[in-house]
């Protein structure tokens, strides 16, 4: 029995029935009968059931290939079905986000579940740029880099230019996340699409920020230990300035403001960066309120929520490095290996006494200190300024005499020598190259001479001379300066040297650009008030292209006085 689709296309053409086979050799026989019918056609009827037979056989076994094909069609269906299961839960498993995009920047289906719940988006269909949340300038950038790779018209790698491209970001829940690039490439070799994979690190960040603050925490008590007595003086200072402001509200703000920024310079020197944070900011919003004409007592109002800021970082560190030497840091300004009543006391008998040369002697070589020696703690703060700024400074060389002094005589004026360092480096100090390229070596050089000397009057005074090999003070760039900050006054009559002096006038700066070490006009004016309060005076002279010098003069002072 033929196969049923045969049996119906039989009976439709030829209209045959079941019998079909005894139809065919009825219509042979009689055909046979015919004597001039060719003997072909003879044998075509006769041959014409195994035709069937054969068109049959070969039908079965279609049906049977096409039945065999379409299970395995089915099998192979499920298996890739299976496989893209293992793939994706291979993916979410990794914990990292999986996106392809092309040559436009358009995602495609294909992403991990890791990814949404990183970049908080569904990509599919999705601009990779918008959800990487770059700004126009940014995306504009990326879709540049993408035409760079999918073009082929470039020299460099994959990786050297992709590297270009956004490496990290920040999403809505504070998460850290690393973004790297991997190219997809087609049968013929070309890149066609990118794998972005997106990897939360805010384990690895939170970590090393963790160390960082370990490290500046050491830093910083390495530089407190080096000379506890002068981190005690400045925390003094630092705490009777807020109590000053809190409880005086001073009408000075100028004043407030140098006191501010010398103790920000202070603050750097030790290392105590949220509290010279918290003066940069202080210091910030006063420069505003100052160029605002409001009274001193909207500006004291203003600024509460700083000082309020500033107090609670002074306070922390006093707790953290009063846990840290068992003792009251307060206390470490009257460090002495001798009790420092009983100096006193010795020191006004022998005054009593009419001995004062011996008394002065008694106090050089027992409670003195080295003027160098105090000066030379800026080495630590010189460096790193210029390792920020790239640049290199060697050591401060100390020329001329050692002068002993007691430092809280000159606390002030020591602690504004900051502000000479800063410039120095900042201002002065060219970068590595551009020494080279003036035949100057690429460190530069940092030189103060101190020593003593005797008045008309027999008055001892104590001389300073800092100076560097720099790029020096151009005076007509000054002069230029004032012009435009001061219009009305004829800068022209002055001499270069006269010019010069006003580096020290309030609110000067020969920066155009206000950074975190210059640029205020706050620092040299410092140093001035500071010297003049002592009853001194500062100079300076400078050849351009050689160098500077600031010449200090201050009266030599050892009474007692400044201490008790």
């Amino acid at each position: 029995m033929p196969n049923k689709k045969i049996y119906r296309q039989l009976s439709r053409y030829l209209g045959v029935g079941e019998d079909w086979r005894q139809d065919i050799n009825y219509l042979g026989d009689y055909l046979g009968k015919c004597e001039d019918l060719d003997s072909k056609y003879k044998s075509i009827l006769q041959n014409f059931p195994d035709f069937i037979d054969v068109v049959e056989s070969s039908y079965v076994n279609y049906e049977d290939k096409i039945n065999i094909a379409e299970r395995n069609l089915s099998v192979s269906s499920e298996e890739l079905l299976s496989a893209n299961r293992s793939i994706n839960s291979i993916m979410n498993s990794l914990g990292q986000g999986f996106v392809i995009f092309d040559r436009n920047a358009i995602c495609g289906n294909i992403y991990s579940a890791a990814f949404v719940a990183l970049l908080e988006e569904i990509p599919s269909g999705r601009d990779i740029t918008s959800i990487l949340k770059l700004n126009a300038e940014q995306a504009d950038n990326f879709k540049q880099l993408l035409a760079m790779i999918f073009t082929g018209n470039y020299a460099l790698s994959f990786d050297e230019i992709i590297y270009l491209a956004p490496r990290k970001i920040i999403n809505s829940k504070g998460s850290h996340i690393k973004i790297d690039y991997r190219p997809d490439s087609n049968k013929d070799g070309k890149i066609d699409k990118i794998i972005l994979i997106a990897t939360d690190i805010s384990e690895q960040v939170a970590a090393k920020n963790q160390a960082e603050e370990k490290q500046k925490i050491f830093e910083s008590l390495e530089r407190i230990l080096r000379d506890r007595r002068a981190f005690g003086v400045y925390i003094h200072q630092a705490r009777d300035f807020i109590d000053f402001v809190e409880k005086e509200h001073p009408e000075d703000w100028t004043g407030v403001q140098r006191e501010v920024h010398t103790l920000k310079s202070g603050a750097g020197m030790f290392k105590l960066n949220s509290l010279a944070s918290e003066l940069h900011e202080l210091e910030s919003v006063l420069k505003l309120l100052l160029g605002e004409s409001l009274s001193a007592a909207e500006i004291n109002k203003k600024l509460m929520d700083n000082y309020s800021a500033v107090k609670t970082e002074l306070r922390i560190i006093i707790k953290k490095f009063n846990d840290l030497f068992a003792i009251d840091v307060l206390e470490l300004e009257k460090e002495s290996s001798i009790g420092r009543n009983n100096i006193y006391q010795f020191a006004d008998y022998l005054a009593e006494q009419n001995l004062d040369s011996l008394r002065d002697e008694y106090i050089k070589r027992v409670f003195a200190e080295s003027m160098q020696a105090n000066i030379a703690l800026y080495d630590k703060l010189i460096n790193d300024i210029a390792m920020r700024f790239n640049k290199e400074v060697n050591p401060i060389k100390f020329l001329g005499h050692d002068v002993f002094i007691i430092p809280e005589n000159y606390r002030g004026m020591l602690g504004a020598f900051a502000h000479i360092f800063r410039n120095i480096v900042d201002h002065a100090i060219e970068y590595p190259d551009d020494r080279k390229d003036k035949n100057k070596p690429s460190a530069g050089n940092i030189s103060i001479e101190t020593g003593g000397y005797k008045d008309d009057r027999g008055n001892e005074h104590i001389s300073i001379k800092i100076k560097d090999d720099g790029n020096g003070i151009d005076a007509n760039f000054v002069r230029e300066r004032l012009k435009s900050n001061n219009p009305s006054v004829d800068w022209t009559k002055m001499s270069d040297f006269e010019i010069l002096q006003q580096i020290f006038s309030s609110g000067f700066s020969t920066k155009t650009q206000v950074t975190e070490d210059s640029g205020r006009g706050v620092g040299m004016d410092v140093v001035r008030n500071e010297i003049l309060k002592l009853g001194g005076d500062i100079i300076v002279n400078s050849q351009v292209g050689v160098g500077t010098e600031f010449s200090i003069h201050v009266p030599y002072m050892l009474k007692l006085n400044a201490l008790k």
